[in-house]
């Protein structure tokens, strides 16, 4: 065979080779592409939905009046729960896995991994696992391929929201009322106590004690900022507790409303230096004390004073 036959034939056979991986690539991405829709790891109805589970641990149920709790003991924040079924229906395929990246894909699953189910009622409507990679979101349906997912124009984690404890999803809210179901709310301030004040509500209607012209313009202001009054964060240290429960309170609020769920009494600690602590305690006798923390910028709404209350 002369030199340029062999050629020829190195050439030819290199383009077949070229073609046939060309066909097995698009194969793969067609049969990829055929497979799963983008949208197909995502929540796409939420109007039936009584559960979410990530793995064991994590469930969200929907309780009376279209309540959301978690793992059947704290009522779930609202407006985290809001975001988080926002980011299951908008979760996207991103784009599948290449095989050289695939066994070490998988090896993070297993130290990771959370498997995702969404439910109706009894019934499974979807099962998928969820873990990362090297800074990426993965997911996979039981026997079938994997994908690195995202959202479309956001970079968050997703993986984090997955990992979350129960107690990072609780509602913050401490004391939360309303028109219908106000009774009274007493604020007292332990170092000028001419300072505080109590409002009940009467047959008359709305009384501040001690105030005979009321100034009703900044008082229905002011109670509805107790539509919910809530703190930045719980925080689970008995010790500390029990000794921030040593000091004098700087403020308290006592809030009875129709509904015990949120009644009760917060008192607030400003040590010297460090957080500004709360004690909650509920007007359910079954409920202990907790400690929280408040961001100062949102508590200071709440001081009013006796004197805000008298007409000028």
């Amino acid at each position: 065979m002369t030199k340029i036959k062999l050629l020829s034939l190195v050439a030819v056979l290199l383009l077949v080779a070229i073609v046939l991986l060309w066909q097995t690539d698009s194969s793969s991405a067609s049969k990829d592409e055929q497979s799963l829709t983008p949208d197909a790891f995502a929540l796409s109805d939420t109007t039936a939905l009584t559960r979410i589970a990530f793995g064991e641990e994590l469930f969200f149920d929907k309780k009376a009046e279209g309540l959301w709790q978690v793992n059947n003991h704290y009522w779930a924040d609202e407006e985290m729960f809001q975001s988080l079924l926002k980011v299951l229906q908008k979760m996207e395929i991103k784009r599948g896995v290449s095989a050289s990246v695939s066994d070490a894909a998988a090896n993070a699953y297993l130290k990771n991994g959370v498997t995702v189910r969404y439910f109706t009622q009894d019934k499974l409507l979807k099962s998928f696992a969820i873990w990362e990679y090297e800074g990426e979101a993965y997911a996979m349906f039981e026997g079938g391929d994997m994908y690195i997912v995202h959202l479309p124009g956001y970079y968050v984690p997703l993986h984090d929201i997955f990992k979350r404890k129960d107690y990072e999803w609780r509602d913050r809210s401490l004391l939360k009322t309303s028109a219908n179901t106000f009774q009274s709310l007493e604020v007292q301030y332990f170092q000028k106590p001419e300072e505080s004040f109590k409002i009940n509500y009467t047959d008359f209607g709305y009384q501040v004690e001690g105030v005979a012209m009321l100034d009703t313009a900044f008082l229905f202001q002011y109670l509805p900022l107790f539509g919910n009054f809530e703190a930045e964060e719980y925080l689970y240290n008995d010790l500390l507790r029990d000794s921030v429960s040593q000091l004098t309170p700087f403020v308290s609020f006592t809030l009875a409303d129709l509904n015990p769920t949120y009644s009760g009494k917060v008192s607030i600690y400003v040590p010297e230096k460090g957080n500004i602590y709360g004690i909650i305690e509920r007007k359910q006798e079954s409920v202990s004390p907790e400690l929280v923390i408040f961001d100062y910028r949102r508590l200071e709404y709440y001081l009013a004073k006796r004197q805000d209350f008298i007409q000028k």
